[in-house]
């Protein structure tokens, strides 16, 4: 398609994806965007069955809040995209507040991610030309727009808040803000009890 073509059919996209309500819940009440990206990883890896040598690439266009429940689906497809090698690059479109998930998506698959602001945002077609066209061998020798502070702290599974410190279930990398569970609240797996100090004897019952 001709390159004007390509831009209004671009601004119409984003017209209408700004113009959806973000507080309204899907029909169905699920989040889509974590099944969403994994289909798009799914077909990707079909993809590659029949072109061996494909250099996929991901892209996405965000007009919403984060969903704490798929916090954890969206980092463990980041490091699905790191392992299988798929770039995913993100735009969270203006006045959104900042995406912790779609960060660390972009920054463990080695893609980039715009916070896009106004201005950004009434030029996106240039942006995604001049930055996110480019594979990511040309983009070697290209300066990226500023991406910012990344953040990296986790988000509890339990309190749905962001934790700079926090423990991962070693099975599903669920984090939490406290070591003193006995099991995974997402994947159930149970806990080493924590071993006793050195020296301490344990207490033994007495018979009645």
């Amino acid at each position: 398609a001709p390159p004007h073509r390509l831009r209004h059919a671009l601004a119409r996209g984003v017209d209408e994806l700004l113009a959806l309500d973000a507080t309204s819940p899907p029909t169905d009440g699920r989040p889509l965007l974590a099944p969403a990206l994994s289909l798009a990883t799914l077909r990707i890896q079909r993809a590659r069955r029949e072109q061996p040598l494909l250099q996929p690439r991901v892209l996405v266009l965000h007009a919403s809040a984060d969903e704490p429940s798929e916090h954890l689906r969206l980092v463990d497809l980041a490091f699905a995209n790191q392992k299988l090698e798929i770039l995913s690059d993100s735009v969270l479109l203006h006045p959104r507040p900042p995406s912790l998930a779609l960060q660390q998506l972009s920054h463990l698959s080695g893609g980039l991610h715009l916070h896009a602001d106004a201005q950004a945002t009434a030029a996106l077609a240039v942006y995604l030309i001049a930055a996110v066209l480019p594979d990511q061998f040309t983009r070697k020798y290209l300066q990226p727009s500023p991406q910012g502070k990344l953040e990296t702290r986790g988000l509890c599974m339990l309190t749905r808040k962001h934790v700079d410190v926090g423990w991962a279930c070693s099975v599903c990398l669920a984090v939490f803000s406290t070591h003193t569970l006995r099991a995974c609240a997402v994947c159930g797996t149970r806990f080493p009890l924590p071993k006793p100090p050195p020296g301490l004897k344990p207490l033994m019952k007495k018979r009645p």
